[in-house]
């Protein structure tokens, strides 16, 4: 009797297994001497008389123990991202390998793209000695060192599979490269799986691509990015779908304090690098073949934490090598925010010159500080100050500057001036410049009149006003860059 011809009879119902001890791994055993390994309840619709006996003869027909019959699902016959079974068709699915501890297999002869998730069902059959063998595996998605499709996520639109960065130079270049995670180049037995958004600005579709060969970008010597000399700098890198062929692009997305809003929620184009050093400017993606209007994915990016000596001779490589996921923060989002406000009354009669000279450290009182570490060189700080001050010369100009740790020149400043005597005018300072350091470092707001006499902060003639509900802050933000 054929192994399916008892199940396809049976209008099964519901079925209740129940496995003996020691044979959760699948094996078989036949043997009416002892009592059965595998046992199930099946529970059918009703059935006529006539039908009845003759499954009773099909079941008879299976000589006890000795013979045996397949029994699946009949409510959830196939994958659950192939219900009906009609992507698989007729494919010839063979194993491609075993892991190493026997706890999971890759496969071969899938069709493209083809997806089984954790909880799917795997029936192999196999020879040896001209009888045949079944084995029966529920899939758990734990990842092997041979990669498989069954091992893709069941989710339409998640982080690439199998998926490493590295980074090299020589000769003033620098070489970018895709490997699967062992540290080799994508193969068909190490491939690299990506899912992009579609193409289509209006469908709302995820294309998965696999990449099977070996992938770099080389920003040749010369080539600046748009970095400068010894400044700390970061290189995003992201992945094209060029209508199936995936492409390794890089950018800069620094330019002065302005950020580039790199985010896959769109199509967008690339500029080739062109091997000749002239790849130069920020907030360009750069790739080997340009690409227009295309899908893509970030994936991780490069930081320099002390820039290069010389912009575009490559001389060194990076000091961070991040993958791109969750937790890490795109360009223009707030790494950190820290802040500084207080409505206490305080007077100072150091003069801050209103003329036509930086400030200087040595100049006004300070009023406020607030330090911050932070997380990347690379990284912008935007700093916003409010500070409610009065003076007691009438006409006089009043003055805030905004100060970094112990340097002697302001890094911005603002002025205005009061009226009349004891007027109370409101300052705002924004100043937006590149961390430059991981390293603790501390802003301060001084701030006082051009011709010296009492300056109040937060009052007016040195009293309070608004019982300390009227605060002054320094806010400190670091913004991905």
């Amino acid at each position: 009797m054929a192994t399916t011809e008892l199940a396809e009879a049976l209008p099964v119902e519901s079925v209740r297994l129940a496995l003996g001890h020691g044979q959760e791994h699948g094996l078989s055993t036949a043997a009416d001497l002892r009592r059965a390994l595998w046992t199930a309840d099946i529970a059918t619709t009703a059935l006529g008389l006539d039908r009845l006996a003759r499954l009773a003869a099909k079941i008879a027909a299976l000589d006890g123990g000795l013979g045996s019959f397949l029994l699946w699902n009949a409510a959830r016959q196939y994958p659950a991202h192939d219900p009906a079974g009609t992507i698989v068709g007729v494919a010839a699915v063979k194993i491609r390998a075993v892991a190493g501890d026997r706890s999971g297999f890759s496969l071969k002869g899938l069709p493209a793209a083809y997806v089984l998730a954790a909880g799917d069902m795997v029936l192999f059959k196999g020879y040896a000695a001209s009888i045949v063998r079944f084995w029966v595996f529920r899939l758990n998605g734990k990842p092997l060192t041979t990669p498989s499709l069954y091992d893709l996520p069941s989710l339409g639109f998640d982080q690439p599979w199998n998926l490493a960065i590295s980074a090299s130079v020589a000769a003033s270049a620098l070489t970018i490269s895709i490997t699967g995670i062992d540290g080799n180049a994508p193969s068909s037995t190490n491939p690299v799986t990506i899912p992009f958004r579609s193409a289509t600005a209006t469908s709302g579709t995820p294309v998965w691509r696999s990449l099977t060969s070996a992938l770099s970008l080389v920003i040749s010597s010369g080539s600046t990015m748009g970095t400068a000399n010894s400044t700390p700098f970061r290189l995003w890198l992201v992945l094209f779908d060029d209508a199936g062929t995936v492409r390794l692009g890089a950018i800069n997305c620094l330019s002065g304090t302005n950020i580039y809003p790199l985010a896959a929620n769109g199509l967008a184009s690339s500029t080739a690098e062109g091997g000749a050093g002239a790849a130069d400017i920020a907030q360009v993606i750069y790739t080997g073949t340009a690409v227009s209007s295309k899908a893509f994915r970030v994936i991780g990016f490069m930081d320099w934490g002390s820039g290069l000596a010389t912009a575009g001779t490559w001389a060194s490589a990076p000091t961070l090598v991040q993958l791109f996921g969750p937790g890490v923060a795109l360009p223009g989002q707030v790494v950190q925010h820290v802040r500084s406000q207080t409505g206490a009354v305080a007077t100072g009669t150091t003069a801050l010159p209103y003329d036509d000279t930086p400030p200087q450290i040595t100049e006004g009182d300070q009023y406020m500080s607030q330090a911050i570490t932070p997380t990347s060189a690379c990284n912008v700080l935007a700093i916003e100050a409010v500070g409610m001050l009065a003076h007691s010369s009438t006409g006089t100009g009043i003055g805030m500057a905004l100060f970094q740790d112990a340097v002697a020149s302001a890094l911005a400043g603002v002025f205005s001036a009061a009226p009349t005597a004891a007027y109370s005018i409101c300052l705002k300072l924004q100043h937006w410049m590149l961390s430059a350091t991981s390293s603790s470092t501390t802003m301060r707001i001084r701030a006082g009149g051009g011709a010296g006499a009492t300056t109040t902060f937060n009052g007016t003639a040195g009293g309070r006003i608004f019982g300390n509900v009227a605060a002054s802050y320094l806010d400190i933000r670091e913004i991905m860059a």
